[in-house]
């Protein structure tokens, strides 16, 4: 696991805290929601650090580095939490209408925990790239908004907007990181 500091590290705490609440806020135990934690963690542990730190476009190899990555970070969350988390690991890369990696899943075939991770993951790396402030925040909803029912599952996306209605947009950009992390309200976890 990279250091706490390291740009990897701080998006897979993010995506985890931000999983978790999403989670929470869609009825799932503590129990449960603590699992997704864990297992949102280690989401992208099977990125190599080389994707990490090199600078776009990636090319054709270092994209199949990247379509890869679910398996190998699967195999890692199988033998670190268990089957369950594994599995959603495995599949936090594919889309509700199948377009996804690594295997092309679609719609419930899709593990729920997968389903929320993919929305955590994609809503904090627009973030980092739009930026923490309001309009960034309500941009990133609408993308998210807009890609519910293809990319995203939709009661997710419902979950993430009553979760940013109800605590606002995340702080400002801290200076060494991509942006600061997301608070979800009191009591979420």
């Amino acid at each position: 696991m990279p250091s706490p500091t390291h740009p990897a590290q701080a998006h897979a705490e993010r995506v985890a805290d931000l999983a978790r609440a999403l989670a929470v806020e869609l009825g799932w135990p503590a129990d449960h929601a603590d699992s997704l934690h864990a297992a949102a963690r280690l989401h992208d542990s099977g990125l190599a650090e080389e994707i990490w730190t090199k600078s776009w476009p990636l090319t054709h190899a270092e994209w199949e580095v990247v379509h890869e990555h679910p398996d190998r970070g699967a195999a890692l969350a199988e033998v670190a939490l268990g089957a369950q988390e594994a599995l959603w690991v495995r599949h936090h890369h594919e889309r509700i209408d199948g377009g996804g990696y690594p295997h092309g899943l679609s719609g419930e075939a899709i593990p729920e925990g997968a389903r929320i991770i993919a929305l955590a993951e994609a809503f904090d790396a627009m973030s980092a790239r739009l930026g923490a402030d309001p309009d960034g925040v309500l941009e990133v909803l609408a993308e998210c908004r807009a890609c519910a029912g293809t990319q995203f599952w939709p009661p997710a996306v419902e979950a993430l907007e009553r979760l940013v209605g109800a605590t606002g947009p995340p702080a400002d950009p801290a200076p060494a990181a991509p942006r600061a992390g997301w608070s979800p309200p009191a009591g979420a976890f």
